[in-house]
């Protein structure tokens, strides 16, 4: 089954896709969660499945009305975030396959372990479904694309002339993982002396960073920026899968209302990267050394996700 992903031609029907797609976006992250558990100090269990039934709406709406028609790929995407955890969740659970990827003699290494192995399963899955709806690989960004394409300016950062990739990409992953290194050690309270700890894992924190800068780029970004882009325009398309990853880290780390604002600017120079290469090579190499600089801490037992 696929879709014409045409933007509506009356600005009223624009406009109607835009604010449609912002509420689904906003909905379906971890916004809910984040208000309930502030407020109330506990977040309820049937909160996922709410989301799940706010996206079945949304389809529906999609369905009937031709001016969100166009988004229908994108709400069975955010269900798809929002669905596959929970069905990934049993499997690992009834399967016992969490046991088959621990050894039981580092606790980072198993937990990790556990959960980049699940990551990875519902980066595939989000792959699978992002073809179905959008037929080609090329259209969610699932190819290495053209690292050496051209840069346009970035002047909210003081980039005012072209380039290109080849030059921006390793800048933009330095200069942002130097970002999350301040933030554990300044925010977060990181002592740079535990380091140490984390250089016999090195292997396992290459690896986690790689695996989970693979996960999250295809279950985040990737397939939703590809949806979107055509329907409500690339400006937009990055706001909205930037804000969705941003919100996204609140409990995580870099965490708090500081981490949310980092994640955010972070994934809006990945989702920049997937739209000026046509792939997924720079998004997923920047998030990968960012990545490092987190399991590094997290390893030497420095940081805690969500500052806990």
């Amino acid at each position: 089954m696929t879709f014409q992903a045409k933007v509506p031609t009356l600005a009223v029907g624009r406009l109607s896709a835009l604010a449609f797609a912002w509420t689904a976006t906003l909905a379906a992250s971890e916004l809910p969660l984040i208000l309930l558990r502030e407020l109330t100090g506990s977040a309820p269990a049937w909160l996922v499945y709410a989301k799940l039934a706010f996206l079945a709406g949304a389809i529906v709406i999609g369905v009937a009305w031709r001016a969100v028609r166009p988004l229908l790929p994108y709400f069975i995407l955010l269900s798809g975030v929002n669905a596959i955890p929970l069905l990934i969740g049993d499997l690992w659970i009834q399967t016992q396959l969490s046991r088959a990827v621990t050894s039981g003699q580092d606790a980072f290494v198993d937990r990790l372990a556990v959960q980049q192995s699940q990551r990875v399963a519902i980066g595939l899955l989000m792959a699978g479904l992002a073809w179905l709806l959008l037929r080609r690989r090329s259209a969610f960004f699932f190819q290495l694309g053209d690292p050496a394409a051209p840069a346009a300016p970035v002047q909210w950062v003081g980039l005012m002339g072209t380039g290109t990739w080849k030059r921006r990409g390793p800048a933009i992953a330095i200069a942002l993982s130097a970002g999350v290194v301040v933030f554990s050690v300044l925010a977060g309270g990181a002592p740079l002396a535990n380091l140490g700890r984390a250089l016999p894992l090195l292997p396992f924190i290459l690896l986690f960073a790689a695996a989970n800068a693979f996960g999250e780029e295809m279950i985040y970004r990737a397939p939703e920026l590809g949806a979107l882009q055509p329907v409500v325009g690339g400006v937009q398309a990055l706001l909205m899968t930037a804000a969705f990853f941003g919100i996204g880290h609140f409990y995580g780390v870099p965490y708090g209302l500081l981490g949310v604002a980092m994640s955010t600017v972070a994934g809006w120079f990945l989702g920049r990267s997937m739209l000026e290469t046509k792939g997924f090579f720079w998004a997923w190499f920047i998030h990968f050394l960012m990545d490092v600089c987190i399991f590094t801490f997290l390893a030497a037992g420095s940081v805690a996700a969500g500052g806990r």
